[in-house]
């Protein structure tokens, strides 16, 4: 049975006869979730980094205010390969501090105990850069120049905590106010504009970037690197390609449709773009998960939003808009709006994967993306969904090492068609104002998937809930069976009504 149903009248017989199929949390059962203990809830992040690209190493400085619940002796938050010097809570200094390499996590004790409360946690550290593309890192590269290195995070979806000590979990939005010290002659960026600037003996600058709105850490980006930026207005926010020197060139293609593309989603999902500015940030090479929807700072591996008119083909064109626009639709739906744990990060992944064929198939319907996409996106998802290891839309997720494999071609194609189905479904219209009330309901917050097809239901008046709960809570999909039931019905291969 092929799962891209078109018509109403076969879901309707699906939620009918799938009826006493519970809707039950796929975590219980399964074992606990690797989470944090709720000593300190954070609220804001200042935070001040001083790399050293030559040795590739760091330091850091940051003060988190947060609040207790509760007094207590200790306080849990995740650190990985952070050497932590000096710790104290409210100019109180820590007793011990201890550093657990298996769970990733720093564990640090006060002789007294804390009260319940408003608390500041200031915490000093030095770490390696690593050479991979993942967590705080270096990325080498030629140049007409010579020799550069950039340097760049990363951090879907737990490697925050190799940049700073934090609460390295998407439901623990907080605030940020990131300094970083720089080379005078390099270009640092982060999710939110530069605020300041001061000289710095050496030839270095201190950037201090604008304190951003609450948001999950995975979401955080610094990158500093011999980069160029070109740049526009669009809707009030200022829209901006980065990119190594010399590739201006190969710039100007992302810079148009990224403009055309924050127009249409301010428009689609009837949210302004809450940012003052939007960066597409060309990594000098590729980067571990392709691309990342770093709020205000999207950071892509070069060859996925980098076009260069005289060489490149069509399909590199029409790739490098779907790349742009799947990661710009992430802005909204993912980083406005995030999920509350792992587990529901197919509707991270699966909206955006539809959202960058319904958004090619608005502003480029010469295209023909959608078409391209039956065969293309929702027939990989088919057979990732046909073979042993398959497994339901929506799995449970319990560390960080389950999450990693949650990126797969079920969450991102699978979940694309059943949202392709049910926007089919409910209509366009429907559809859309259900994804409007739901940003309006849930800005700045987190949600499960309920809560996007409550209010999809509630625009619709069909029963969305019940059959997405169907397709994404098991493995496969539905079976419908088709049996003879009293006078009236003829048994055979095709069951029809008499008159």
């Amino acid at each position: 049975m092929n799962y891209l149903l078109r018509s109403a009248p076969v879901l309707i017989c699906l939620t009918v006869c799938n009826a006493a199929i519970a809707h039950e949390d796929p975590v219980a059962g399964r074992g606990e979730r690797q989470v944090l203990p709720s000593t300190l809830v954070p609220a804001h992040y200042d935070l001040a980094i001083v790399p050293d690209a030559d040795a590739l190493t760091f330091t850091g400085k940051v003060a988190i205010a947060g609040a207790s619940g509760s007094s207590g002796h200790q306080i849990v938050l995740n650190a990985k390969q952070l050497v932590i010097d000096k710790a104290d809570l409210d100019g109180v200094p820590a007793a011990a501090v201890t550093l657990d390499t298996k769970l990733d996590r720093a564990t640090i004790d006060f002789a007294a105990p804390f009260k319940a409360g408003n608390h500041i946690l200031h915490i000093g550290y030095h770490a390696p850069i690593t050479r991979g593309t993942v967590g705080f890192f270096a990325m080498d590269y030629d140049s007409p120049g010579g020799r550069r290195r950039t340097l760049a995070t990363n951090f879907e979806p737990a490697e925050a905590r190799q940049l700073l000590p934090c609460w390295d979990e998407p439901g623990l939005k907080a605030s940020f106010s990131v300094t970083v010290d720089a080379p005078a002659d390099r270009l640092a960026v982060s999710n939110m504009p530069v605020a300041s600037q001061e000289p710095l003996a050496g030839g270095r600058v201190r950037v201090h970037f604008a304190e951003s709105p609450p948001m999950s850490t995975y979401l955080l980006f610094l990158g500093i690197g011999d980069f160029e930026r070109i740049h526009r207005e669009v809707d009030g926010v200022d829209v901006g390609v980065i990119f190594k020197r010399g590739d201006a060139a190969k710039a100007a293609y992302a810079l148009d449709q990224g403009g055309r593309l924050l127009h249409f989603y301010d428009d689609y999902f009837g949210v302004h773009f809450p940012l003052p500015k939007l960066d597409l940030v060309a990594a000098p090479g590729a980067i571990t998960g392709g691309s990342m929807e770093n709020w205000g700072a999207i950071f892509f591996s070069q060859d996925h939003v980098l076009f260069d008119p005289a060489a490149s083909t069509e399909t590199e064109r029409q790739r490098a808009f779907e790349v742009i626009a799947h990661e710009m639709s992430h802005q909204w739906f993912g980083d406005l709006v995030t999920m509350a744990w792992w587990d529901n990060l197919w509707l991270n992944e699966g909206f955006a994967r539809w959202m960058q064929t319904h958004a090619a198939d608005a502003l480029h319907p010469e295209w023909e993306t959608g078409l391209q996409a039956t065969g293309r996106t929702f027939e990989s998802g088919k057979r990732a969904d046909a073979k042993p290891s398959s497994h339901p839309v929506l799995q449970p997720v319990l560390s960080v090492e389950q999450a990693v494999q949650a990126f797969d071609s079920i969450t991102y194609n699978k979940g694309a068609a059943v949202i392709t189905m049910l926007e089919d479904y409910v209509g366009p219209d429907a559809f859309r104002d259900g994804v409007r009330r739901y940003m309006k309901a849930h800005a700045y917050g987190n949600t499960n998937d309920a809560d996007l097809w409550t209010q999809v239901a509630a625009t619709s008046g069909k029963p969305v809930l019940d059959i997405e709960h169907d397709f994404t809570r098991q493995t496969g999909v539905p079976l419908i069976r088709v049996e003879p039931s009293g006078a009236g019905w003829h048994r055979g291969p095709i069951c029809r009504r008499s008159g």
